[in-house]
This record gives C-alpha cells, structure tokens and sequence, in this order.
C-alpha cells in the first residue's frame, strides 16, 4: 500500500512530517489519557484535509467495571485497606463530554 502511513506519536505535540494534512487521523483506546484531552482532540483534528474523518474508539459503558473491581480487591489485598471502584457512570475528575469537541 503505498497510499498509507501509520504514525505513532505524542498527540499533544505531532505534527505531519511533511506537512501536508491527513484523510483519517485514528486514535484506539488512547483518547483518555490525554492529558487535556478537548486540545488533544482539537489538534488532531487540525491535522485532517477538508472531510477528513477523525476516528477515535472507546470502551462499551461499563465495560471496565469488572476490571476497576478486581483492581480495588487487589488493592485492598496488598495495603489491608478498604477502597471503592467508581462505577462507568461517575465522570473521572476533570474529564469532558465528547460535545466540546464533536459536536452532534
């Protein structure tokens, strides 16, 4: 395929090589851990040719629960202290909604 290219970057900083903007710039499972994840998206975005399509997959809601659960256990295992696994619907601290970025 000589029409593609994969970049592994630091989406806070990236910027195309050769300057010429993407058709789909796709972010699997990382959006979250953007630090400021509205002006990660932002500039991603920035890096897309006119009807660029910007990708970005997530979670199923409450897919991770099970998994926050058994971390908690773990935790408590080690450090002999009770700890509480937040649930799919509480918004972790200083997160956003997807409609500051994407709207519709």
């Amino acid at each position: 395929m000589r029409n593609i290219r994969f970049v592994q970057a630091d989406a806070t900083m990236w910027k195309p090589d050769d300057g010429r903007p993407y058709d789909v710039v796709q972010c699997v499972h990382g959006v979250f851990f953007l630090p400021d994840m509205d002006a990660s998206v932002s500039r991603l975005t920035g890096l897309l040719r006119p009807g660029g399509r910007l990708v970005v997959t997530a979670w199923a809601q409450g897919a991770m629960e099970s998994f926050g659960r058994l971390s908690a256990e773990a935790v408590e295992r080690v450090r002999k202290t009770p700890t509480g696994s937040p649930s799919s619907k509480q918004a972790a601290p200083g997160s956003t909604r997807r409609s500051k970025w994407a709207p519709g």
